[in-house]
């Protein structure tokens, strides 16, 4: 070709076409582009590795497939170490869960290390208080006494005063908080209120 300056398409082979543009300035800009047919991709193996959890929530396990959301994980990041309240608003099935569990949970743990950062997730469900006791790791329950049977305002500063002799830095997860207001008996709820304030 004797004008460099101009764009041309080449074949490669098969189904693959490479299209090169404008070579003037000695960068070469290639684009592969392969098409199948219907019968092709109807009969191709299945990847069992496949980054779709379908309708489940992704995980702090499935953190290597959920990807695409680093901008709001960071700024979520940086919001969290100078505030201790987040609340993350959307539609349902927007991936609020995914994003703190698969996204903003490893970050913490990536950059603070296991060993200085604590997390502990839980749905409010009916009652919140007997939700939050199940998800109380072992070596803490002696920290909080009587959290189903007379929960006090106080029980989330004893535990996380209780935590804080092993860990750093811990985060506090309600997932699904809406279960608050339609699930749980208007007493437990405002008690409820009452330990998150």
């Amino acid at each position: 070709m004797s004008d460099r300056t101009s764009s041309y398409f080449s074949e490669i082979g098969g189904d693959f076409k490479g299209i090169q543009g404008d070579i003037s300035g000695g960068t070469i800009t290639q684009y592969i582009i392969t098409q199948k047919s219907g019968a092709d991709i109807r009969n191709q193996p299945l990847i069992t590795g496949s980054p779709y959890v379908g309708l489940r929530k992704f995980q702090s396990k499935d953190k290597d497939k959920f990807f695409g959301r680093d901008g709001q994980i960071l700024s979520f990041s940086q919001y969290l170490e100078q505030n201790k309240l987040l609340l993350l608003m959307g539609v349902s099935g927007s991936g609020k869960s995914s994003l703190v569990l698969a996204g903003l949970i490893p970050h913490f743990e990536d950059k603070w290390g296991t060993t200085k950062f604590s997390h502990l997730t839980f749905v409010p469900s009916q009652d919140p208080f007997k939700s939050l006791d199940k998800k109380i790791p072992d070596e803490y329950s002696n920290i909080v006494d009587c959290l189903t049977s007379e929960p006090t305002e106080d029980i989330l500063i004893q535990l996380v005063n209780g935590i804080k002799q092993d860990y750093e830095r811990q985060l506090i997860f309600i997932d699904q908080f809406e279960e608050l207001f339609t699930l749980t008996s208007r007493d437990k709820q405002k008690s409820f209120m009452a330990l998150l304030g």
